[in-house]
């Protein structure tokens, strides 16, 4: 009766133990995941404020004297600064 018994406790606990395994596992591999796309988001934020600096600085020197005359001839077109809806609607991250 004893070796029935733990048997059977042995039946119910070994599946619980599988089951609290395996979704520790997958809340770890989540956790390490949404770590990895916040700091994904935060490169390309810092990405985006890097290419609005240098589109403010080449559309400032690109309208000074003699630049917007050569810009002009050449075809030096303006940049136009990135911003979220942008990104958005080209499918990038943001």
């Amino acid at each position: 009766m004893l070796k029935v018994a733990i048997i059977l406790a042995v039946a119910a606990v070994l599946p619980v133990f599988f089951v609290i395994t395996w979704l520790s596992s997958n809340y770890h591999r989540l956790c390490i995941l949404r770590k990895h796309c916040d700091e994904l988001r935060a490169q390309s934020s810092s990405s985006r404020d890097a290419h609005n600096q240098a589109a403010a600085q080449y559309n400032q020197a690109r309208n000074r004297f003699p630049a917007n005359l050569v810009a002009s001839l050449l075809g030096f077109k303006a940049i136009e600064p990135a911003d979220g809806e942008q990104s958005k609607r080209r499918g990038e991250l943001v």
